[in-house]
């Protein structure tokens, strides 16, 4: 974590909080540290203190990847700001350049599994994502990485190997949407452990003209759906299912594990897919 902050920490404020990217004056996110007032000339002064946040965000995003950078750097300056407020609640003032960790325990490899798969706010498929994350860091260092190790340096060699080296389970190489997909995961999970024992957090790297151009995008026409359904199919399940997907936008292996339960009607008649 930065030191500023940390600096700020240390100095027990009263509250703290995030201040939204303002275009006017082109400054990004904000940490707000508050310390109470003092009379200064016989006015009361709030005083209090502000962290800029280096999360990259774009105040004139051109295109949607500019728009995913902005909403991961209102991830991470989120997640910054709930590891300064899980210092200040346990009582955590941390001194600079130190931490608690045992030598033993001094792997990021180790600490992001547990972190992620045992967070139930992660859905089964995020920690899918996850598990893959940790699998191509082991294929890149092993399956020990020191937390102090990780420097602006290595940001850069993980994604060069996510974008160059990297391959799924199949043996397919990974997409460039796919590596920074998975790289923004690994740097959002750096600035929590970051946050949480208190070693620096290095620069991320720019991949803003890395990502895959977009394919253009092949779905059915309204009046097309008209003909299927139109269309005598001696296999019901299939011809229902195949549209029940058309129209709900539901993935096949959701179809085929859905429950009449799973509609639901609310207070006004209508029905939805719980």
């Amino acid at each position: 974590m930065d030191k500023k902050i940390l600096n700020c920490i240390q100095a027990k404020p009263k509250s703290v909080s995030l201040i939204e990217p303002n275009i006017k004056v082109n400054r990004g996110y904000v940490l707000r540290f508050n310390y109470g007032s003092e009379i200064v000339k016989g006015k009361r002064k709030q005083i209090r203190k502000d962290i800029y946040l280096d999360t990259d965000f774009i105040h004139f995003p051109k295109n949607a990847f500019d728009r995913q950078q902005n909403t991961q750097a209102g991830k991470d300056a989120n997640a910054i700001l709930d590891a300064v407020w899980t210092m200040i609640r346990e009582g955590k003032y941390p001194i600079i350049g130190s931490h608690s960790l045992k030598d033993s325990e001094n792997n990021f490899i180790d600490w992001l599994f547990k972190t992620t798969q045992d967070d139930k706010k992660y859905t089964d498929n995020t920690k899918k994502s996850y598990r893959a994350l940790v699998n191509h860091l082991k294929k890149c260092v092993a399956n020990r990485l020191p937390f102090e190790s990780i420097d602006k340096s290595f940001v850069a060699k993980f994604y060069d190997y996510l974008k160059y080296d990297s391959v799924n389970s199949k043996g397919i190489s990974t997409s460039a949407n796919s590596s920074i997909k998975y790289h923004s995961s690994f740097y959002h999970q750096l600035a929590n452990a970051s946050a949480r024992f208190n070693f620096e957090l290095p620069d991320n790297v720019k991949y803003s003209e890395d990502k895959t151009d977009s394919k253009p995008k092949e779905y059915l026409t309204v009046e097309e759906l008209q003909q299927l359904i139109a269309t005598p199919e001696p296999n019901l399940t299939l011809r229902m299912g195949f549209l029940f997907g058309c129209f709900t936008s539901l993935a096949f292996d959701e179809i085929i594990r859905a429950k009449y339960y799973d509609v639901e009607q609310d207070n006004k008649g209508k029905h939805y897919i719980k």
